[in-house]
């Protein structure tokens, strides 16, 4: 296992600013061994491009757009189907606390169903990659889609998604990256680009004010996660950068600076997963894993060397792990779909 060097100022916890850090040796990941000891990885029957693990359930995007619902006890069990509202590789799999069930894809909007098994229904015209429920049932959903006409917008629904108020928008980017709350702290966290003033920033108040905290053309990280002492944010502008926030002292580390796109953080109180993806030919992408906050690393799988920007990646990832500990995903290997799960071996 491996732990990058580490430098970077105090920051206070509200306006951390990676401005201040030092720049941070540490090897590529090309250059760290595979290591899979304490892990335990399964190739899954099916191909998914997303997830999202809620106990003991599991639901899976698959390849051709049909939604499904599978044990995380016995993985062989027969898949539930629960229908295919768009016929493409799906993005984003929800469900709520309650048991309602959505899903989105690239140029298509976010479908709602009520339950497993009833009519999936259009419910906000805009594809989403990434959506959050916080602890009194509130959903926030995030547009994802580049052109000229739409801009990073935040969505709000306190009706189980049945209808849709907008809380945030910035002008000067495309989309919305990733939405995520964190129940310790009763904040909800975003980060926003591609554009020239990419940010990330929170709400203390469920959505109703934000507060940037960063922002510029090497902010607007792809993803963040909570464990039980840290936020961690991964970067998406080719620096690679994975840092992480003390939750008692504010203060900031940069953890690595590599030169992928860091697409994907999942994590419970201690362990965490980022996916990555290619920024350049010859390539590869990794899962990367650390059992104790960030303080270790270690390289879970790569894929084979990429033979152009976003030839190869890590995705589709549960954004939870599972009640067992599972974490499911995706990656890209010689051109084709191979998912899996994987856990700290009990």
């Amino acid at each position: 296992m491996i732990r990058p060097s580490t430098s970077c100022l105090a920051l206070t916890f509200l306006l951390f600013s990676l401005s201040a850090c030092e720049p941070v040796t540490a090897p590529d990941l090309a250059q760290w061994a595979t290591d899979t000891r304490g892990y335990e990885i399964e190739e899954l029957p099916v191909r998914i491009t997303a997830s999202y693990a809620r106990g003991d359930d599991v639901y899976l995007g698959l390849e051709d757009g049909r939604i499904a619902k599978s044990d995380d006890r016995d993985i062989s069990k027969s898949l539930q189907e629960l229908g295919n509202p768009f016929g493409g590789a799906p993005r984003l799999v929800f469900i709520t606390a309650g048991g309602v069930l959505f899903t989105s894809a690239d140029h298509h909007p976010l479908y709602r169903a009520d339950t497993a098994g009833s009519a999936w229904v259009v419910c906000l015209d805009s594809p989403v990659w990434r959506m959050e429920e916080d602890d009194l049932g509130n959903l926030y959903a995030g547009n994802y889609i580049k052109d000229d006409q739409h801009v990073a917008t935040l969505y709000k629904s306190t009706d189980a998604g049945r209808t849709w108020s907008t809380v945030f928008r910035e002008p000067s980017n495309h989309h919305i990256h990733t939405v995520r709350w964190d129940d310790a702290a009763k904040r909800l966290y975003i980060a926003y680009g591609d554009g020239p003033t990419r940010g990330e920033g929170y709400s203390d108040d469920r959505g109703a004010t934000f507060r940037i905290t960063a922002r510029g053309p090497h902010h607007g990280h792809t993803d963040v996660t909570c464990t039980a002492d840290y936020l961690i944010w991964c970067s998406d502008d080719k620096s690679g950068r994975v840092y992480r926030v003390s939750r008692h002292s504010g203060e900031v580390e940069t953890l690595m600076e590599t030169s992928q796109f860091m697409w994907f953080a999942t994590s419970d109180d201690q362990q965490v997963y980022i996916g990555t993806v290619t920024a350049q030919p010859a390539q590869q992408a990794v899962l990367l894993a650390s059992p104790d906050q960030g303080e270790t690393w270690q390289v879970l799988l790569r894929t084979p060397a990429s033979l152009d920007a976003y030839g190869q990646e890590f995705y589709g990832e549960s954004r939870r792990l599972s009640a067992s500990g599972w974490m499911y995903f995706t990656g890209t290997m010689d051109g084709q779909l191979h998912s899996y799960r994987v856990r700290r071996a009990p």
